[in-house]
């Protein structure tokens, strides 16, 4: 079970350093914050303006409430409520994509066969999983940094509220 745990490990560094010291991991990483850049910048600072305004309320709150998300037009901080609204499709299409990559590659590289070798199936499972929430977790925290950073810049609500919903958010994400 030691020995188990210690390969789950092994094999989870193994990823975050394949993701941040290969090209494609760095090419990926660069890709994924050029993304939320335009999302930020054009998406939820404009949206924001208009999701903060009373006539976008009044229209948005029968369409959302049919959704089942009339909570989310209650939020103080629309630049939140925005990020939260594309994190929920942004963040799994990148996991799935940095996934994917993985197996094929470790195949075609012939380090699948190695990793193999030294470690059991289910070592090779959690360590990349880990390695995969471990990730993720950061960017992640890194983007809601920036967005509660975005929303002090808009003052649409004070420090300690967004750094709790920006916790909340973290550990519902």
């Amino acid at each position: 079970m030691q020995k188990g745990i210690a390969n789950a490990w092994l094999v989870s560094r193994f990823e975050l350093s394949k993701l941040f010291s290969t090209f494609r991991g760095i090419s990926s990483m660069i890709a994924l914050s050029l993304v939320w850049y335009f999302f930020i910048r054009h998406v939820v600072l404009e949206a924001s303006e208009i999701v903060s305004s009373s006539a976008f309320k009044d229209a948005a709150s029968t369409l959302i409430g049919y959704l089942g998300m009339k909570s989310i037009m209650r939020w103080n901080a629309p630049e939140l409520a925005m990020f939260w609204g594309l994190s929920l499709f942004i963040f799994p299409l990148f996991s799935f994509f940095i996934s994917a990559d993985q197996t094929s590659s470790d195949r075609e590289r012939g380090t699948l066969r190695f990793i193999c070798l030294r470690c059991s199936r289910r070592s090779i499972f959690f360590g990349r999983f880990i390695g995969q929430m471990t990730i993720q977790s950061l960017m992640v925290l890194l983007l809601l940094l920036v967005v509660v950073g975005v929303g002090l810049y808009n003052g649409s609500a004070p420090l300690a509220h967004l750094m709790e919903m920006g916790l909340i958010m973290f550990l519902n994400i």
